[in-house]
């Protein structure tokens, strides 16, 4: 497809239209778009939070559009428009005269063209695509997009009672320092039970700065 996209706006075919979203204004609620407007992620809303503003799809929509009003929706079309380009840019080759101090940038014109033409015609002779395969191509590409950003979110909301439980674990094991440093100070513990609580306390708070770290990160 990129190979196409890239042929396509050597000949110019391409307009600069801006990209657009999946859904027209009227195909959904006022409702609906209040809460898909409303700068708040809900697990529900992710699949069509992505269709409305990914812009990676909506790069393959307008890509899509732009791929069946230049080349049709069958595969019968597209190799039609790929054949009739080729013919074009053959038809139009012009070396021009080679007198002229031009010559070499339009011979260059020329040969770029014929080579341009001769990948269409291959294309032409060989292509598989059409609208529907491409079509389901970005389908499964927005739905990649909608389940990495779902587990994105589980892996957040994990995070969080990942270092809630860290933090626990931190205000417990303080706790436990303080009555192993008592009792030491009675005979009732060794010193090496207070070290042993001091590191244990100490690698609970390093875990709970990773559990943060990864919070953040996600």
């Amino acid at each position: 497809m990129k190979k196409i996209l890239a042929i396509s706006m050597v000949l110019c075919i391409l307009s600069a239209t801006p990209c657009f979203a999946g859904t027209p204004e009227f195909g959904r609620t006022e409702e609906e778009w209040a809460h898909l407007k409303d700068n708040t992620i809900e697990f529900y809303e992710i699949d069509d939070l992505i269709k409305e503003y990914n812009p990676t799809v909506k790069d393959n929509n307008f890509e899509l559009s732009e791929f069946r009003n230049n080349y049709g929706s069958t595969n019968a079309e597209v190799s039609s428009a790929y054949a009739a380009l080729a013919d074009e840019l053959l038809t139009s080759i012009d070396y021009g005269d080679n007198s002229l101090p031009t010559y070499a940038m339009t011979a260059a014109t020329a040969v770029t063209n014929q080579q341009t033409a001769k990948t269409l015609q291959t294309l032409a002779d060989n292509t598989l695509e059409d609208y529907e395969i491409i079509r389901l191509g970005y389908e499964m590409a927005e739905r990649a997009l909608a389940e990495t950003n779902k587990n994105n979110m589980i892996a957040y909301y994990s995070n969080i009672l990942a270092a809630e439980k860290a933090g626990l674990n931190v205000d417990l094991l303080t706790e436990q320092l303080g009555v192993k440093s008592a009792q030491a100070g009675i005979g009732m513990a060794t010193q090496t039970d207070v070290l042993t609580a001091q590191e244990s306390l100490s690698d609970a708070q390093k875990t709970k700065i990773t559990a943060d770290t990864a919070i953040g990160t996600t």
